[in-house]
């Protein structure tokens, strides 16, 4: 019972059509024509808010999805999405505009174990493939616990391309013009 209280509720699903093997299985020894859908429920009685350059830190339990929507306006050269898994196993995927992603249906996605990250800037073949101009607009994050698990996840951008060092291979940085940086990140 709701007094004089308004309650929010925000509901995000997402659905995936597939024919998993124990259905299939079932459909051959039933002779029947079944198919199962998928699906995923994320709720939230308040919409989480994440501020650029300040790590969030949260929970996750098992299989449960959490999503997050950002803008990044016309100044945004570079962009980082930064997921660090202090313990457990959590995934990100991301889609460019409003739409929700999922696991086989995502713009960007890291499946790592311990450090997931995402960098984009507008030599990313996506921008490229869709001929945008500017990486600046809408994104939707998704967060799924693979295990129950706490995660800090940290957004930012930057004027100038970070480049990864990871596994002893070497970075190639080119500065087109005076003045150019390049920043290198652990």
């Amino acid at each position: 019972r709701l007094d004089s209280q308004t309650l929010s509720l925000q509901i995000l699903v997402t659905v995936e059509g597939g024919l998993g093997s124990e259905m299939q299985n079932y459909r051959e020894n039933e002779n029947e024509n079944k198919e199962v859908i998928y699906y995923s429920i994320s709720y939230s009685n308040e919409p989480k808010m994440i501020s650029q350059n300040e790590p969030y830190d949260g929970y996750i339990t098992k299989g449960e999805l959490q999503y997050f929507s950002f803008y990044f306006d016309e100044n945004a050269n570079n962009i980082y999405f930064g997921l660090y898994n202090m313990n457990g196993d959590v995934d990100m995927y991301l889609n460019y505009g409003v739409s929700l992603p999922t696991h086989t249906i995502n713009d960007w996605k890291t499946t790592d174990l311990t450090h997931e990250y995402i960098d984009l800037n507008i030599e990313d073949p996506f921008f490229i493939k869709n001929e945008l101009k500017s990486i600046s607009g809408y994104y939707t994050l998704l967060v799924e616990g693979f295990t129950d698990s706490t995660y800090s996840l940290f957004v930012s951008t930057h004027k100038y391309k970070v480049l990864p060092l990871r596994n002893n291979k070497p970075v190639v940085c080119s500065c087109k013009t005076k003045g150019d940086k390049c920043y290198l990140r652990l």
